[in-house]
């Protein structure tokens, strides 16, 4: 029986989305832009429910903070962060660890701590 309430409760996480989805103090989601080539009007999008997942795949994929351009998305409007609010440099990524305590701390108070992120809800998976 337990088993059964056990899926039944992640089916309706997965139909309804994390809790903090629903938060507006926090970003829906994350965009990272890249032109599809240098100068280019046209672009590729990423998208990830967190700024981590954003980061972790961009970096997989070897593109540079100076090559991304990467939004917060409120509802209908996006933000566009600036590059040092997620990356050590042009050229290097924050690791995990620093994306959690200095970006997301800093940015969104009350909402991360040294063990908890209103984010851990969300899937770290990042989409094209």
């Amino acid at each position: 029986m337990n088993r059964r309430l056990g899926v039944g409760m992640n089916l309706i996480k997965k139909i309804i989305g994390p809790k903090s989805k629903y938060d507006k103090g926090l970003p829906y989601t994350y965009e990272a832009k890249v032109a599809c080539w240098d100068g280019a009007d046209e672009y590729n999008s990423y998208f990830s429910d967190t700024i981590c997942g954003v980061i972790s795949y961009l970096e997989k994929k070897n593109i540079r903070p100076v090559d991304a351009r990467v939004f917060e998305i409120y509802g209908n409007q996006e933000t566009e962060m600036d590059v040092a609010s997620y990356s050590y440099s042009e050229q290097d990524w924050f690791k995990h660890n620093d994306v959690c305590q200095s970006f997301c701390k800093n940015r969104y108070p009350g909402h991360v701590s040294l063990t908890d992120c209103s984010f851990s809800d969300r899937d770290r998976d990042c989409s094209e």
